[in-house]
């Protein structure tokens, strides 16, 4: 039988070979990429990475680039390559349980010249970590890799050691950090579908909206929503920037990939930016999607923070019972905060309302009569 990390190669693999034309990366529409590097960089033209590399070279302005680098899941090698043209590091080790992605890393870092700088290795995150000995790289990146991971734990530490004492000494995670594979809910995906309900079906990938997950892809968002809670526990946080995706990726991952210049697919998708820029700003929801920066705490600072870890690997560890019991509370305890807050805004309605009627009533000419009799004539008579 094949274990987990065996069929999510396969399905990477696969799709290497074989990419689902009817699958667009929210990333690939021009308007959405605009308001994510926006979100992060506060310049639409301005990629994330490109603003760590910008933030980087200031920060070490004068200095040599880093020794040596390392990509986990890197994939086809996007990043690396960007590494590389940034001049952020000398050398780049990428690492995937994909072969057939390595393949294809190898072919292009051969293709743009950069085949004696990038390394290739296949093997999963924590297994080669465990040969790497301390501070041997000084920047490690996961990006859309983490999500991947089940042993957040044991890697995120590992990091934390094979970092520590180096410069810049840095962590840089571009990442999925909403649900996990389960915890998905019709209250979370509700903006999604509302919106992709009013598109025509000849547009959509299936009839109604379902959580994006891979379903071939064993390893999909397998621990997502414990990724900030564990990277805490063995880093400090320099840079946390959400960025959303609450809305925008459930739906884009919806729609056929091949529609989506059609101009009902451009409205729908027009009113999921305006809506999830409400959402951002306001601050009430959940990002399903992050960056973060992080300097690995010192061994000390690590062993602090046992307590909290440990808890995070029992509550892992727990009753089926017990955490489907405490999701059940969580999610009604979201949805009456949900509630109070619609109260509130009700509330702060009609006080504005009622404040608009006794301003209004206090401007007639019946109100100063009152006023006037009030002051000369009735006060005088409770007097005697």
């Amino acid at each position: 039988m094949s274990t987990p990390n065996e069929e999510a190669a396969k399905f990477w693999d696969r799709q290497v070979e074989n990419p689902d034309e009817e699958v667009r990366h929210w990333f690939h529409v021009p308007e959405v990429l605009h308001a994510v590097n926006r979100r992060v960089t506060g310049e639409g033209g301005a990629f994330p990475l490109a603003g760590f590399f910008h933030q980087l070279h200031q920060r070490r302005a004068g200095a040599a680039p880093a020794e040596r680098a390392l990509s986990i899941g890197c994939g086809s090698g996007n990043l690396e390559r960007e590494v590389v043209r940034a001049d952020a590091a000398r050398f780049v080790d990428g690492i995937d349980i994909s072969e057939g992605s390595l393949a294809r890393a190898r072919e292009l870092a051969g293709e743009e010249g950069f085949a004696d700088r990038l390394s290739y290795h296949l093997a999963d995150a924590v297994t080669f970590l465990r040969g790497v000995p301390d501070g041997h790289y000084s920047l490690i990146f996961f990006h859309g890799s983490l999500h991947h991971i089940t042993e957040l734990e044991e890697t995120l530490e590992e990091c934390a050691r094979v970092l520590r004492g180096t410069d810049p000494g840095l962590l840089y995670v571009d990442e999925y950090i909403g649900p996990s594979q389960q915890r998905w809910t019709d209250a979370v995906l509700a903006p999604a579908r509302r919106l992709f309900a009013t598109l025509p079906e000849k547009y959509r990938r299936a009839p109604v909206l379902y959580p994006p997950i891979a379903p071939d892809d064993p390893s999909e968002m397998v621990r997502a929503d414990e990724i900030e809670s564990v990277l805490r526990a063995f880093f400090r946080v320099q840079l946390f920037r959400p960025y959303g995706g609450n809305i925008l990726f459930p739906l884009i991952s919806s729609i056929r990939g091949t529609c989506f210049d059609e101009p009902e697919v451009k409205r729908v998708i027009r009113q999921a930016l305006d809506e999830e820029e409400e959402l951002v700003a306001g601050g009430t929801v959940r990002p399903l999607f992050a960056v973060f920066v992080a300097r690995p705490l010192s061994v000390e600072e690590a062993k602090e923070r046992g307590d909290a870890l440990e808890w995070i690997r029992k509550t892992r560890n727990a009753d089926p019972d017990i955490l489907a019991h405490a999701r059940e509370v969580e999610a009604t305890l979201a949805r009456q905060v949900r509630e109070l807050h619609g109260m509130h805004g009700d509330l702060q309605a009609e006080v504005t309302r009622l404040d608009g009627l006794i301003a209004e009533m206090r401007s007639t000419r019946a109100w100063r009569l009152h006023e006037w009799l009030e002051r000369h004539v009735r006060r005088r008579l409770r007097r005697r």
